[in-house]
């Protein structure tokens, strides 16, 4: 029924909007009544950007989410690229994690251990190594100021391991989103990841920290 009419399954109301969950085109959809915060395989910035690695180069035991929704990014590894790494799922939103522990992490084989503390705190307190980082950080259409410093960056760097790869997620739709990504990008992303490079996803785009690690066909 949910290819021909959204189904609603739980809301939470809150005072600045109220959070849904619902099934839509047979895949679970999170977000308020400005923003979409997951929805599966149809979470396309992501898929798009997975699509674009060279797994040739990237290896993928070890995977950090910063946001981490109903978890959209561990089902396009685990369905679309049959990946099974180890997941850390770093959220600061108890709702989200509630709807994600109730509705969506059960269908996942992947171990996912599930960290409920801010992203940015987790980020410059860990002494961990990652394959792959996924920053996906936002309320509403508002990227929090803490995680585009050059500190906040420098973390993600300590935090990768060797040939690691960064997917940040960023609003690209409109003027004053394109203006604020693209300074961010050339006077604080690229200080710490020189290499940097800014995928346009024409509404979103993924910073990635190294374009080295891309298909040849996605940089050229």
């Amino acid at each position: 029924m949910s290819y021909f009419k959204e189904q609603h399954l739980e809301s939470i109301v809150r005072p600045e909007s109220i959070l849904s969950i619902t099934l839509k085109k047979g895949r679970l959809m999170l977000g308020t009544e400005a923003t979409i915060y997951s929805w599966d395989d149809h979470y396309m910035n992501y898929v798009w950007g997975l699509e674009a690695i060279d797994w040739s180069k990237v290896d993928s035991k070890k995977v950090l989410i910063i946001g981490m929704g109903l978890g959209a990014v561990i089902y396009i590894l685990e369905k679309k690229f049959k990946i099974h790494p180890d997941f850390t799922a770093v959220e600061y939103d108890s709702d989200v994690i509630y709807f994600a522990k109730k509705y969506s992490l059960p269908r996942f084989k992947s171990n996912i251990r599930v960290i409920h503390v801010d992203g940015q705190e987790y980020l410059l307190k860990s002494n961990d190594k990652f394959d792959f980082i996924v920053l996906d950080v936002c309320i509403e259409d508002v990227i929090p100021p803490g995680f585009e410093t050059i500190e906040c960056m420098e973390a993600i760097r300590r935090n990768l391991n060797k040939n690691g790869v960064l997917l940040y997620n960023r609003f690209y739709s409109y003027y004053k989103d394109q203006y604020k990504t693209d300074k961010f990008f050339k006077n604080t992303f690229k200080q710490v990841f020189p290499e940097g490079y800014l995928l346009d996803q024409k509404g979103t785009c993924l910073l990635v920290n190294d374009r080295n690690l891309l298909k040849e066909s996605v940089v050229q």
